[in-house]
């Protein structure tokens, strides 16, 4: 069965061309939104103020559909590296990190599938699936990588995860101006909010974290597969 996924594996794009792929197009799909976006109080978008799934909100967000079609095509990339990325290391905890992973990049895609202002429920199930997969995803594959004795990956990327896994510990735990009584409607997004609400900026530090870890991998496998000509 391995074998078989191994030769599956060895058809798909390079590990570090979906890497970045799954960076760009969100990324890319996320800028252009946020340049023409305005909130019906005629705010313009801030990262310090605004979360990253109101940039997808059909009624509000000009270019909505730019960012739920990036999250979905992003997610298919994103989603080939992850199960790659699980099948270098050539272990269980390995596979592991993997599989988590890729149910986590899944439900990144989803998010796109499920606009916040057209599927409530589902986007923030999706959303959340995605930020507690990701955060355990990367614990997964930094330990993956410390007990890893052939050298897959060097050590400062463990700890590249580990200071990633903080910024996901403090985002999804600690009460950073939340939203009253803890529940999630549109009503708060369509009132003057202040001028940095640490809730959306720390979601917007994981959108980066995990895109630098995502991009310093990719980095270390341009260099570890050229010279070996390796395909996976």
């Amino acid at each position: 069965m391995s074998n078989k996924i191994e030769l599956f594996s060895k058809k798909l794009p390079p590990l570090y061309i979906c890497g970045f792929l799954g960076i760009a197009i969100p990324s890319i799909c996320t800028l252009i939104p946020a340049i023409f976006y305005e909130s019906i109080l005629g705010d313009k978008y801030s990262i310090m103020r605004f979360f990253i799934s109101e940039l997808g909100d059909v009624g509000i967000s000009q270019l909505a559909a730019v960012f739920n079609w990036g999250m979905i095509i992003g997610g298919i990339p994103m989603t080939i590296f992850i199960f790659r990325l699980g099948l270098r290391f050539k272990t269980k905890l390995g596979y592991i990190s993997g599989g988590v992973g890729i149910f986590a990049s899944l439900n990144f895609l989803l998010v796109g599938v499920f606009p916040v202002d057209l599927y409530l429920e589902a986007h923030l199930i999706t959303a959340m699936f995605n930020f507690y997969g990701g955060m355990l995803m990367i614990i997964l594959f930094s330990i993956t990588i410390f007990l890893d004795k052939k050298g897959t990956l060097p050590k400062y990327v463990g700890w590249l995860g580990i200071g990633v896994a903080v910024i996901f510990t403090v985002f999804l735990f600690l009460p950073l101006n939340n939203i009253p009584d803890g529940e999630f409607s549109l009503e708060p997004l369509l009132v003057p909010r202040p001028n940095i609400w640490w809730l959306p900026f720390f979601e917007w530090l994981v959108f980066f974290a995990t895109f630098l870890w995502i991009g310093v991998i990719s980095t270390v496998f341009i260099v570890k597969d050229r010279p070996a000509n390796q395909k996976i």
